[in-house]
């Protein structure tokens, strides 16, 4: 290992600018990400359909919510640019950058759009736990795994 980083930018920011920028409540927003599929060709007509908690139906142009997740992923890949950049050695092109939650990995496309402004195909780790096997946890495992580790360590768990 020759750097090690971490950039906090996640689906939530993407959820947060789909609210702002499309005037709807996080809810809302939060259930569009999950329907975003940054794969799909642009097409002026095509149309997210989502339906809230409430059974009310919204449809929003897939032009404007894939370029606002865009537009998030593009801070992303600038953010994780600006962090390899800090590192004082010289790191390989084939460096792994690795994603973890759920925001980001369950975008259909996203991964794949980071890696074309990284030069790079970011990885998605998941834990190789039975029903925990998910991007989303794991952050969770991870610290988990660290606790454990450090289990006999009083210091670790003085709060």
């Amino acid at each position: 290992m020759l750097y090690n980083s971490s950039v906090a930018l996640g689906g939530g920011v993407i959820s947060a600018y789909l609210m702002q920028e499309l005037e709807c409540d996080f809810t809302v927003s939060e259930v569009l990400k999950q329907k975003i599929n940054l794969g799909l060709r642009d097409n002026s007509n095509a149309t997210y359909v989502i339906t809230d908690r409430f059974e009310d139906e919204f449809s929003f142009s897939r032009n404007v919510v894939n370029d606002v997740a865009r537009k998030v992923l593009d801070k992303l890949a600038e953010k994780i640019d600006k962090e390899l950049s800090k590192c004082t050695l010289k790191i390989p092109s084939d460096v792994e950058v690795y994603f973890t939650g759920g925001g980001i990995c369950y975008m259909r496309g996203a991964v794949e759009y980071v890696s074309s402004r990284l030069n790079s195909y970011p990885l998605t780790v998941m834990p190789k736990i039975p029903h925990y096997n998910k991007p989303s946890e794991s952050s969770k495992i991870s610290l988990l795994s660290i606790a454990l580790k450090y289990k006999n360590n009083k210091i670790f768990f003085n709060v």
